[in-house]
């Protein structure tokens, strides 16, 4: 097995609160030593054919030493957001089960963000569906450590649907708020 490092839950200049082009993200993202990161913009400020330049875009920009990997960030039902990390194509559905559905379509993982940002209204019949949560949210939880409520929530959840994943979410928007925090995952 093979130890990789990066981070999920980035914004490029395409989501209204992101000030990066998907080429200053991979050369700060490789600068950092990372193979891989997660590209999640807002889902409401992209529209389709630049969800699809964004895709050619991640694929010319990525290697054997680093990926870049497309996705978006949905807003759904109740304010929910569910990250959907390498989908091939966008939805505008914003029902939960419509979303995770699509997203496991469409070759994607489909994430929790920020479960504890603003106490969402959670329901097992579509948390069930979900690959995972985010644990710690760099950008909501704290600078340094998960919050012990995220971790409470996600440990709740796994009780209920432990095939769930827990997840680190940079949340990155500027340079600025970088941190050198990644996740660490093990492939083949």
């Amino acid at each position: 097995m093979n130890k990789l490092r990066g981070v999920i839950h980035v914004h490029t200049d395409l989501s209204h609160d992101g000030r990066h082009t998907p080429e200053e993200l991979q050369r700060l993202f490789t600068h950092h030593n990372l193979q891989f990161a997660c590209l999640t913009d807002h889902s409401q400020d992209v529209r389709e054919d630049q969800f699809e330049r964004l895709r050619e875009r991640c694929r010319e920009l990525s290697g054997t030493d680093f990926v870049l990997i497309p996705g978006l960030e949905y807003s759904c039902d109740g304010g929910v957001h569910i990250m959907g990390i390498g989908i091939s194509q966008m939805t505008r559905a914003t029902a939960h089960i419509e979303v995770i559905n699509h997203i496991h379509a469409h070759s994607g993982l489909a994430v929790l963000a920020h479960p504890t940002k603003a106490h969402y209204p959670l329901s097992n019949d579509w948390l069930a569906l979900l690959d995972g949560a985010e644990i710690w949210n760099r950008a909501v939880d704290s600078k340094y450590l998960p919050q012990t409520v995220s971790i409470r929530t996600f440990f709740d959840l796994k009780k209920a649907h432990p095939h769930l994943t827990a997840f680190f979410g940079l949340d990155l928007h500027t340079e600025r708020s970088y941190q050198d925090h990644a996740m660490e995952i093990e492939v083949d």
